[in-house]
């Protein structure tokens, strides 16, 4: 498989800015007895179809095929309040989902979508943070061109005159959030196990049939199929992302 020069200083510099900073978290934390979980992630499967454009850019077409009806936030909530049951008080907040999945956001690498002004109109559950799970955009990741970037959940598709690849991925931060200073305590961008030296976040290859040239044209069965494969992306994900944040084994 190919590997970009621009895709692989993407992923370092993903890696760069998403560590968190270990001793100054883990004495923030050492307050946080209770938390509520918000995760606004799964409204949309971005499809990126990535064409090139002489030599120098590429073309992209994004489409979305709405998704919710998946439910991966409840088992994003769901995932989560297991794994974080035996060191935090997890409890249930009433919010709108659909406020935060429209959020403002940012095409540069590691940029965080902007919550305080949501969490500050919740009514607070009796917690001491927020665990909040939204997307974030990554630049380089499916071409060699900085036009090109992935964002959330979704499936790209790049074709050039000698190749063609298909990649699935699930692109998005977990941010601790202190309930009453609404201060982030803790944040990482989604990851997957560690292989070698490189960090990895969750952009996988798959097979090129599950790819529709758009969104109207996805076949019941190429859904069930992404809905499977993403389903279990963005779980293996999860597990791994606490791990990066100590939250986790």
């Amino acid at each position: 498989m190919r590997i970009s020069k621009s895709l692989v200083l993407a992923l370092m510099l993903a890696g760069f800015l998403l560590q968190p900073l270990a001793a100054s978290a883990a004495d923030d934390l050492a307050n946080v007895k209770s938390v509520a979980i918000i995760s606004a992630l799964g409204d949309c499967l971005n499809m990126r179809d990535v064409e090139p454009v002489g030599t120098i850019f590429n073309t992209v077409h994004p489409e979305c095929v709405p998704i919710e009806s998946w439910g991966i936030d409840d088992l994003i909530t769901q995932q989560l309040t297991t794994a974080l049951s035996g060191r935090f008080a997890v409890k249930p907040v009433n919010y709108n989902r659909a406020v935060f999945y429209h959020l403002p956001w940012s095409p540069i690498s590691g940029a965080q979508v902007p919550v305080e002004k949501q969490l500050r109109a919740l009514t607070n559950p009796g917690v001491d943070a927020y665990i909040v799970v939204t997307r974030m955009a990554l630049p380089n990741a499916l071409g060699d061109d900085n036009n090109t970037y992935v964002d959330g959940l979704g499936i790209g598709h790049e074709s050039s005159l000698f190749s063609q690849t298909t990649k699935m991925f699930a692109i998005y931060t977990i941010r601790i959030i202190d309930a009453q200073t609404f201060k982030t305590l803790e944040t990482e961008g989604a990851r997957l196990p560690k292989t070698g030296f490189l960090p990895r976040v969750p952009i996988v290859d798959v097979d090129k049939s599950l790819w529709s040239p758009s969104a109207r044209d996805m076949t019941d069965d190429q859904e069930a199929k992404a809905r499977e494969r993403l389903t279990a992306l963005v779980q293996e994900s999860i597990g791994s992302t606490l791990h990066y944040m100590d939250l986790a084994p």
